[in-house]
């Protein structure tokens, strides 16, 4: 499984548990959790952009979201 595949799972697993049928990026938080370099552990956001990516590559409907006035 690569890791796009892995978000993409993630992601199907955690809209599946949700109240919601339109999942808005701005309530879902997204870290992967790998080694760097030096064989330390590091955790990396997912940014809320990136998620809006991810859902809509997994087929799963987005919100449209309100700006302020």
């Amino acid at each position: 499984m690569t890791l796009e595949e892995g978000y993409g799972f993630a992601l199907k697993a955690l809209v599946k548990t949700m109240e919601t049928t339109t999942p808005s990026a701005k309530k879902i938080e997204l870290v992967s959790v790998n080694f760097n370099m030096a064989e330390e552990i590091q955790g990396v956001n997912i940014s809320e952009e990136r998620i809006k990516e991810l859902l809509k590559a997994n087929g799963l409907t987005v919100a449209e979201e309100v700006k302020d006035q």
